[in-house]
């Protein structure tokens, strides 16, 4: 397969599976947002807590597999292929989370993350000046939301892509050195 047609397939693949992973992470923040709703403080950072933990465990699960998969299907593939295939997915996943943000920012009513946004700045109130907190409203700045979250999850995707991919697919000089070792054991087990 040339260069040319293992990017295509590579993009065509990262399209699909960033779907797959935004709509994971929206629905957990969907949840949240669900959870928000609750007038008991303890229901909400409980389920805070637990919808957080199952969506950072989630995505770099799905990310994993993905790039697996990925591997088991491609048996030439390399590293720099998982890389870019998870740099890639995070693009596409990170759109649609964003894209999904925004959308509860504006037009959920009694929006939640207003109320949050409003009770931070009410408690840092003493470090920022007032001119800029009257200023301050996620409603009004919607490409501000979108950006921000874009970012950090694009970045925070490229990270755990870079550390997935070095082990994926596995060297195989590691895989010899490995079973090495399990022959040396076997042979003083014995």
């Amino acid at each position: 397969m040339d260069e040319r047609e293992k990017n295509g397939r590579i993009w065509n693949l990262a399209s699909k599976n960033g779907i797959l992973l935004g709509m994971f992470s929206t629905v957990c923040l969907a949840l949240k947002q669900l959870s928000a709703l609750s007038s008991s403080p303890a229901l909400v950072s409980g389920a805070g807590i637990v919808l957080w933990t199952l969506e950072f465990v989630g995505c770099i699960w799905l990310l994993r597999r993905f790039m697996k998969r990925y591997v088991e299907e491609n048996p030439d593939a390399t590293n720099l292929d998982t890389y870019a295939l998870g740099k890639r997915t995070c693009l596409f996943s990170s759109l649609i989370l964003a894209a999904a943000l925004v959308f509860l920012v504006l037009y959920v009513p009694d929006n939640l993350f207003e109320k949050s946004f409003q009770e931070l700045s009410q408690n840092y109130s003493s470090m920022l000046d007032p001119a800029i907190l009257s200023e301050m409203d996620l409603s009004d700045s919607p490409g501000l939301v979108f950006f921000s979250q874009f970012l950090y999850c694009w970045i925070y995707g490229i990270l755990v892509s870079s550390f997935l991919s070095r082990s994926i697919p596995q060297d195989p000089r590691i895989q010899e050195m490995l079973d090495q070792l399990n022959k040396r054991d076997d042979i003083d087990n014995q």
